[in-house]
């Protein structure tokens, strides 16, 4: 994995954590800190060194190598976070919808 593409996977990483979970922030970590709690630990963990690694990369002049099995975590991080879990509000809406429509039949038989 090249230099480039650690960025671009940390701004599609940002993508999804702004777009799915509401994140907000300056930069990777402080976006996942605004939503952590809503995150598996072991998820937080692997975009806290996903961020890391980034930031040295493109601050620190004596790192110009992507770890080994850095592209496995980008691949598994991104993946994670295309699949949300229905939260409770999502949940709470489709049995409300559910329940109309059980009324409404009722009301019409």
């Amino acid at each position: 994995m090249k230099q480039w593409d650690v960025i671009k996977v940390s701004k599609a990483i940002e993508s999804q954590l702004k777009s799915k979970y509401g994140a907000s922030g300056k930069g990777l970590h402080s976006k996942l800190s605004s939503v952590e709690s809503k995150l598996d630990p072991k998820l937080v963990k692997k975009i806290r060194y996903i961020a890391t690694i980034r930031n040295k990369l493109v601050h620190d002049e004596s790192v110009n190598k992507v770890p080994h099995g850095f592209r496995g975590d980008c691949t598994e991080v991104l993946a994670k976070l295309g699949k949300k879990k229905l939260t409770f509000k999502v949940v709470s809406i489709l049995l409300l919808l559910i329940l109309l429509v059980i009324c409404a039949i009722w009301y019409l038989i």
